[in-house]
């Protein structure tokens, strides 16, 4: 028995070759071909489904002396392929858990630069009807290089634009400065517009702390503060030209 169940490793053991060999030419990226580099799809789990079914073979063989070998290599397939899915498993949800730990200390670094730029209150020149600037006062927490653009359109985010407006270039800022942004609106459509986004930018002057770059958007109705990418406030009310 235990020279037919050496005979059996040694197949498995020999399979590895044609394995890898099919695994190296059907799944390498080819220079004319797909780039994709599936490498090691077939090989990988080959080998440890014959490293687990050997380890658990001899092992029940060395411990129960079965009377058939068939039952023994069934048996030892079945927990192999069952510890494969397993250690699957624990490495996704492993993977998971650091994904989820990185999101929030991404999260809460995001969280303190909240309020470095904040959008004060706004209004049009000369009038609601008919603007052809548009005025935001913006207040800083932090220094950097600063831009501001705004969109207008007639009763939501799905609607047409009526009008837009941006800065000309960015301005350099510095914490606890309180500026005045003057924006020329480019009308697209005629009539008013009710829904109102002002989009705020402010970058490192050095661009290598790229990881402190803030874009803000204030709409009207906003569903969460941050998503990771950008944040979100709620759009103050419109202020009267002083």
């Amino acid at each position: 028995m235990l020279k037919i169940h050496l005979y059996i490793l040694t197949a498995f053991v020999l399979l590895a070759v044609p394995v890898y060999l099919v695994d190296s030419l059907l799944l390498k990226p080819q220079r004319y071909g797909s780039f994709l580099d599936l490498g090691g799809l077939f090989l990988l789990p080959y080998l440890a489904f014959a490293a687990g079914h050997i380890a658990y073979s001899s092992l029940g063989l060395w411990l129960f002396r079965p009377n058939s070998l068939m039952s023994l290599h069934i048996i030892s397939a079945m927990l192999s392929v069952l510890s494969i899915g397993v250690a699957i498993y624990i490495a996704e949800s492993y993977g998971s858990m650091k994904t989820r730990e990185a999101l929030q200390e991404k999260m809460k670094a995001r969280a303190m630069l909240y309020d470095d730029v904040v959008l004060e209150k706004w209004w049009y020149v000369p009038d609601t009807y008919e603007p052809q600037t548009v005025y935001a006062e913006i207040s800083f927490k932090r220094s950097g290089r600063f831009s501001a653009n705004m969109t207008a359109r007639e009763l939501d985010k799905n609607s047409e634009m009526k009008f837009w407006a941006e800065m000309g270039r960015p301005v350099s800022v510095n914490a606890g400065d309180r500026q005045i942004v003057k924006m020329a609106v480019t009308r697209e459509l005629s009539g008013g517009a009710d829904y109102v986004k002002f989009s705020l930018f402010l970058f490192p002057e050095n661009p290598t702390q790229s990881g402190n770059n803030i874009t803000k958007i204030y709409i009207p109705i906003i569903d969460q503060k941050d998503d990771g990418e950008y944040m979100y406030d709620t759009l103050p009310e419109r202020s009267s030209a002083p």
